[in-house]
């Protein structure tokens, strides 16, 4: 219709092209989604229209794009550019600020600036409050990235707590069996892992590809999430074999997504290379740990804690092969970016 019209020009075609990029994403296409949202904003930018709070949302949804692609360089200058346009529009205490702060915050935590990650979250849940929106969508998702910050500190009953409250605003939404629900229970499922509540845990990543499995979404990027922290979980209580499944499982749907070159892929790699170690396959547990690191640096998350835990697996492997130089040399950097990102 826009193009019989010939008002293909118009901040609506922008912002129906911006909608259509949300659902390339979703898909887990993410060169549409970007090919998408950059169309729009070339619309928007040609009609004088690039400092409005619709360019910023374009902008927002590339640096979303990106980051789901593991460029958390390139994700934050975009939501860099986003903020600014909000502050100039004095949108910037509006439920589309809230939402971009928890993508700045994200993107800082994972890529190991954790405090910097809690304040923004902080800032963006405030505004939550400020309008009203604790019992939205919105609110739930900044209560799940500020589990995981407190999760990757290390404070557990912190992030079941902020998790728990997640669910619950969910809930309260109408949102019970959604992808969205399915990917905190399973964070959730990894904090009761990390307190060796294993029974508890794997019930949670059950409920989790459950929930998967009836929206149609166990082709996603999220579902691997699951499953390789389920694997992970098996892999505490030397089920290897099992775990080992569940991370093959988990590989294909990354790299059928496009989201091989992710921090989650570093991890699922990093976790793949400990069980080929553990069976004393050591040049194959190190090829995974290499490929590891060179999506680490790919996603400029190489000083982040899990870069850090990765090369203490790089160490463990040389020392075990008597390589100690290389063992002393992986077990020095892994320490210091440990050190580095708190």
């Amino acid at each position: 219709i826009f193009q019989t019209t010939g008002t293909t020009s118009t901040p609506a075609m922008a912002a129906l092209l911006q909608r259509r990029g949300v659902l390339y994403r979703l898909k887990g296409d993410f060169v549409n989604a970007k090919d998408e949202c950059e169309r729009a904003y070339e619309i928007l930018k040609a009609i004088g229209a690039a400092q409005t709070v619709g360019a910023a949302v374009v902008l927002h949804t590339i640096g979303t794009v990106l980051l789901e692609l593991g460029q958390n360089g390139a994700a934050l200058e975009y939501f860099e550019q986003a903020k600014g346009i909000l502050e100039i529009t004095r949108t910037d205490k509006s439920r589309a600020a809230a939402e971009l702060l928890r993508r700045m915050g994200q993107v800082h935590a994972i890529t190991g600036n954790v405090a910097e990650g809690l304040r923004i979250l902080n800032e963006a849940l405030s505004i939550a409050d400020l309008l009203g929106l604790m019992k939205t969508r919105s609110a739930g998702k900044i209560l799940q990235e500020v589990g995981s910050v407190y999760r990757l500190q290390g404070e557990n009953l912190k992030a079941m707590d902020n998790y728990t409250r997640c669910i619950e605003t969910y809930e309260r939404a109408g949102m019970d069996i959604t992808p969205e629900v399915a990917e905190v229970v399973g964070l959730l499922a990894v904090v009761h892992s990390n307190l060796s509540e294993f029974n508890r845990a794997h019930v949670l990543y059950d409920r989790a590809l459950r929930i998967f499995d009836e929206t149609g979404t166990q082709g996603s990027a999220a579902a691997a999430i699951v499953l390789m922290n389920k694997g992970a979980t098996l892999c505490k209580v030397a089920k290897y074999g099992q775990s080992f499944e569940l991370y093959a499982k988990s590989e294909a749907i990354y790299r059928a997504t496009g989201t091989d070159k992710s921090p989650s892929m570093a991890i699922l790699l990093r976790l793949k290379g400990v069980v080929l170690r553990s069976r004393g396959c050591f040049a194959e547990a190190l090829a995974a740990f290499e490929e590891a690191l060179t999506v680490h640096k790919l996603t400029e998350t190489s000083r982040s804690r899990d870069a850090g835990i990765l090369l203490h697996s790089i160490g463990t492997v040389h020392f075990h092969r008597g390589k100690w130089g290389d063992a002393h040399h992986a077990f020095a950097a892994s320490l210091e970016v440990l050190n580095t990102c708190g």
